[in-house]
């Protein structure tokens, strides 16, 4: 799994590529017309970051592959009880304007297993498509940095 450290004082990103094709048929979501497949299916947080100022927590970057059709944007996400560790006002905003990515705070503050579903939109069909990495969190484990 990638994780990139953007400098001592900068926020620990764990970035993930999403690939999302039309396939017609065999695939894993959209009714089996559409394939996905995350470059790290599932993301590990092994301690607390400082994102910004007075925010501790992890950024989760989720972003659709350069080879992905411009008809595909993630337009929302969810996920299961994630024990406190995503809260509503920090949980998700786009990281650019034509949504092909987004990013979660993960405050990282109990360890568990969690899933996230990142909405992605077929703009050509209106069909959404259910993406569903897998999180675990270990804090404790590294440095608080």
């Amino acid at each position: 799994m990638s994780t990139e450290q953007q400098g001592h004082a900068g926020p620990e990103i764990v970035a993930t590529e999403l690939s999302v094709a039309y396939v017609k048929y065999g695939g894993n979501a959209g009714n089996g017309q559409y394939f996905f497949a995350f470059s790290h299916p599932r993301l590990h947080v092994p301690h607390r970051k400082v994102v910004s100022p007075g925010t501790d927590g992890t950024s989760m970057t989720f972003r659709l592959g350069k080879h992905v059709p411009d008809n595909f944007v993630i337009t929302g996400f969810v996920s299961t009880q994630s024990f406190g560790n995503l809260s509503p006002e920090s949980a998700y905003y786009s990281v650019n304007e034509k949504l092909r990515g987004i990013e979660i705070i993960n405050k990282a503050v109990q360890p568990g297993f969690f899933n996230i579903g990142i909405f992605v939109t077929d703009t050509n069909t209106r069909e959404v498509i259910f993406c569903d990495p897998q999180v675990v969190n270990s804090p404790g484990e590294g440095s608080n940095g």
